[in-house]
């Protein structure tokens, strides 16, 4: 049972609950909660990493992304469940003026489309996997070149992409200076 549904485990609708979930920790930037609808030992699934254990992970990650983006929003696209799976596609939107992905901020605007898929036990997710379009991420705030660019095109975009890095490194060092 939870504050959210009262209803026994065995009635509760994880698809409204995985929605109720995302809106509050992450929409309404509620990040305690992860401690109560994440079990201790959630096994955290992310491209090119192994596997990360550890409600910790989620909200260091809630915490970086809140950091970066700091309009962040999430729209949910779709959901569907079977069973103790709920999946789910969405899209953040929000402005990069933080530190991601140890890119420096670039005061950009961002559409980010992913998908997760959590495994429940009961009214915690236990696991869950992530895949995001991190390579459309990167084109949007300008560090990939465009699809479809030439050798050409490519070279240019690298050494643009070189010279924001250093713009970007030199004004961060400049704001970290001034905050001191």
């Amino acid at each position: 049972m939870t504050e959210l549904d009262p209803q026994p485990d065995s009635e509760l609708d994880l698809k409204a609950h995985a929605l109720d979930i995302l809106e509050r920790v992450w929409n309404g930037q509620e990040h305690d909660l992860i401690y109560e609808f994440f079990l201790p030992d959630v096994v955290c699934h992310f491209p090119t990493m192994p596997p990360k254990h550890g409600r910790e992970i989620v909200y260091e990650l809630g915490d970086a992304f809140r950091q970066a983006l700091p309009d962040y929003h999430n729209n949910i696209i779709t959901v569907l469940r079977d069973g103790d799976w709920v999946f789910l596609r969405d899209e953040v939107t929000g402005t990069q003026d933080g530190v991601l992905m140890g890119i420096p901020g670039t005061g950009l605007p961002i559409v980010f489309r992913e998908m997760w898929m959590f495994r429940f036990e009961g009214d915690k997710i236990a696991e869950f996997w992530q895949q995001g379009d991190y390579f459309g991420f990167l084109q949007q705030i300008g560090v990939a070149p465009p699809l479809g660019a030439g050798a050409l095109e490519s070279v240019g975009a690298t050494l643009k992409t070189m010279g924001r890095f250093a713009a970007l490194q030199a004004a961060s060092k400049r704001r970290a200076k001034a905050a001191a």
